[in-house]
């Protein structure tokens, strides 16, 4: 009875990255989440700029203030004081979604700096693996890497580690006892990407008839049973291996969240509108004077086109004096 971990593993170095606090979100998602920033400044300036006076001022304070107050609103430290409820709904709405949004992304870049997804890089065209292990030949051959990347022989696991960590190699394919070990001596540096079931584990040899042959497998399955072995391997060792990279998370996509920007997107519409209609009923008369005056303009224009069509294709039966003439032309100016 085998007294080890069935089956093979592949391990890579850890990815170090400067960047990762880029990387739960996608650009796409980023530059959106962006333009929503600036378009909640600018809609809530414009309703609170008549009455609020910490939203008027010079040109360049005002724009300062839109950007102040629609990215202030990503950890909740906007200042001004909203005097109109249409600006407050759009800010209650927009912060449920900056809410949504920071909740989403704080989750996945726990996760991703927990474990790290593996990404091969075709520059690194090595794999390693124990010298002499035809179980990790195998197991590897049967993937569909081997167009890739080629085997390199190793007799210790100094060598997997400074293969790793000089990026000579990419990744080290070898049966679980190997790899924890490696994995034990380096929890920080590296971790285990996969596993596959494909052996029975380490186990005893004994001639065939052996009397030790039942009693070591009865001991072996007592201390499996009972938890024991895993404890002398665990204190052995020194490894924990909680995560693998199946546990990764993907970057957030635009697509998940366009629920939440669909409900933005339509309150700020709503209480554009509302502005709209506030602003054309308190300047009524006045719209109405205007158009009164821009008809009254076209038809002015429209007759003296007119008066002046006439007096060029009509007949005259009399001669008409200068005076006449200067008169009807001032009257089509």
């Amino acid at each position: 009875m085998p007294f080890t971990e069935m089956g093979v593993g592949i391990i890579t170095s850890r990815e170090r990255s400067a960047w990762v606090f880029l990387k739960p979100l996608t650009p796409e998602l980023w530059l959106t989440t962006a333009a929503f920033f600036v378009l909640t400044g600018i809609i809530v300036w414009l309703i609170e700029k008549p009455e609020n006076t910490e939203f008027q001022g010079t040109w360049s304070k005002q724009i300062g203030v839109i950007f102040w107050f629609g990215f202030s609103t990503l950890v909740y430290a906007h200042r001004e004081k909203l005097k109109h409820n249409l600006s407050r709904f759009v800010v209650i709405v927009w912060v449920f979604a900056v809410l949504i949004l920071t909740t989403s992304y704080t989750a996945t870049l726990t996760s991703m700096m927990t474990v790290q997804q593996m990404r091969f890089n075709s520059n690194k065209n090595h794999v390693g693996r124990l010298l002499g292990s035809r179980i990790a030949m195998a197991a590897f051959a049967s993937s569909g890497l081997q167009v890739l990347m080629s085997m390199k022989g190793l007799n210790s696991s100094k060598e997997y580690a400074n293969l790793l960590l000089n990026k000579t190699a990419t990744l080290v394919v070898d049966e679980l006892p190997y790899l924890k070990v490696l994995i034990g001596e380096n929890p920080e540096k590296f971790f285990l990407v996969n596993t596959q079931c494909i052996t029975n584990g380490f186990g005893f040899m004994f001639q065939k008839g052996d009397e030790l042959v039942p009693k070591v497998s009865r001991e072996i399955s007592n201390l499996r049973t009972n938890g024991k072995l895993n404890e002398l391997a665990n204190g052995w060792l020194e490894i924990q291996l909680p995560y693998t990279a199946d546990d990764t998370s993907n970057p957030i996509t635009l697509d998940r969240f366009r629920g939440v920007f669909m409900i933005t997107g339509v309150s700020s519409a709503f209480a554009l509108g509302v502005l709209l209609i506030h602003w054309l009923r308190d300047r009524w008369e006045y719209v109405v004077n205007l158009v009164n005056i821009f008809l009254l303009q076209r038809l002015v224009h429209l007759r003296n086109l007119f008066a002046k069509l006439i007096y060029l294709i009509s007949p005259l039966a009399d001669p008409i004096d200068e005076d006449t003439f200067q008169i009807a032309q001032r009257n089509i100016q």
